[in-house]
């Protein structure tokens, strides 16, 4: 049976990355191995959901590759770095690298929906995932200077400031949708 939680996670999308913004604000360069859990927690989430989204999905096939084949891959990313934490990892860069690659395939994807115009809104949907992806690729390079336990407060606030747009514009999109979910 399919039931359409897609707005729930938008919600749970913009959640996780306004939690990944406040995090990093807040602990700047410290990580603390009891911050993980709640990043394990939205990382499972999106994953199970994800995978049931794509798995289920009974609309025409472009809809489901578009909204889910990068959201499993969300929740991955989440659960990784919640594990890293809750492990006192020491090491971040292959989880910086795996997110950046994530962040061009993000872009591309965004590129594409709003070239195809398979959205209510092509606008709103490309810019999530330009912010998102854009904030996926800064990953690397703030990763390396976590592992050097370098602070670059510059790379951290771009950090910050794109994971908080893409969060605020899921928000937005999940509010905006859910009239016409629920109808």
């Amino acid at each position: 049976m399919f039931i359409d939680i897609l707005t729930n996670q938008l919600f749970v999308f913009g959640i996780s990355l306004l939690s990944l913004s406040y995090y990093f604000v807040n602990r700047k360069f410290t990580m603390r191995k009891e911050d993980g859990i709640i990043f394990i927690l939205l990382g499972l989430f999106m994953l199970i959901t994800g995978l049931y989204s794509l798995f289920t999905w009974t609309l025409p096939g472009p809809y489901n590759i578009l909204f889910y084949d990068l959201y499993p891959i969300a929740g991955l990313l989440f659960l990784s770095f919640g594990l890293h934490l809750f492990f006192e990892a020491r090491e971040y860069k292959y989880l910086g690298f795996i997110a950046s690659i994530f962040g061009i395939i993000t872009i591309v994807y965004g590129m594409y929906g709003y070239y195809l115009k398979l959205t209510n809104n092509p606008l709103l949907f490309f810019l999530l995932y330009l912010f998102t992806g854009l904030a996926s690729l800064f990953s690397l390079p703030l990763s390396l200077y976590i592992d050097e336990r370098q602070e670059n407060k510059y790379m951290l606030y771009l950090f910050v400031v794109l994971l908080s747009i893409a969060g605020i514009l899921s928000l937005f999109i999940g509010v905006y949708t859910l009239y016409y979910h629920l109808i």
